[in-house]
């Protein structure tokens, strides 16, 4: 697998159009790897109001009102990438986000790579403090998900708030389970997991 010629599909499931999706899109456009599609998945069409001054190929497929979970799996269908990108509405990837994650898949065991959900420095003190909520183990379960440090490891679970995936596995493992909400990220991550693969 060529590392810098990779295919990415960047999945956003999304109600309506947003300030936090214009600036998720504004900060993808950004992005050092240059090889990717963006698919939102609305509940109704998007006409108008998202500025595509960067000449980014952005797919919108309407879905109706469903879950976020199943707007990824009908993303995930119609994704051309190799790698499937997940990532929230409200989430802003760095410049170096799918550059660094790629990287891991030269290694053929690793089926998943996700990273830290970190708060941005310029959100709101409110924001902020709900973001710190998931830094306590008795509140978030997993702090190593949302602050970075130690480094890369393994796990067993990653939320989907930035999570890549390989096409085939995906597939292979049928996709999301829809019928876990919130859970359905950690049942793909089991999943993957029971295919001997590694995240």
């Amino acid at each position: 697998m060529e590392l810098s010629n990779i295919f990415v599909s960047i999945i956003i499931p999304v109600i309506e159009l947003n300030d936090y999706l214009r600036e998720s899109i504004y900060y993808i456009s950004k992005l050092s790897h240059p090889y990717f599609e963006i698919i939102l998945i609305p509940n109704n069409p998007i006409n108008s109001g998202l500025n595509n001054n960067h000449r980014l190929s952005l797919k919108f497929i309407p879905a109706g009102k469903i879950g976020p979970a199943d707007k990824r799996d009908i993303g995930a269908k119609f994704a051309k990438g190799e790698i499937l990108a997940f990532i929230d509405d409200d989430a802003y990837p760095r410049k170096d986000w799918l550059t660094n994650a790629l990287k891991h898949f030269k290694d053929p065991e690793v089926a998943a790579v996700g990273g830290p959900a970190v708060t941005p420095e310029h959100d709101s003190f409110w924001q902020k403090v709900s973001g710190a909520v998931f830094l306590s183990r008795f509140a978030g379960g997993h702090p190593d998900h949302y602050w970075p440090g130690k480094g890369v490891y393994e796990v067993d679970d990653l939320p989907s708030v930035n999570l890549l995936v390989r096409k085939d596995i995906f597939e292979k493992v049928g996709g999301f389970n829809c019928k876990y909400w919130p859970g359905e990220d950690t049942k793909l991550c089991l999943a993957i997991k029971k295919l001997n693969k590694k995240i």
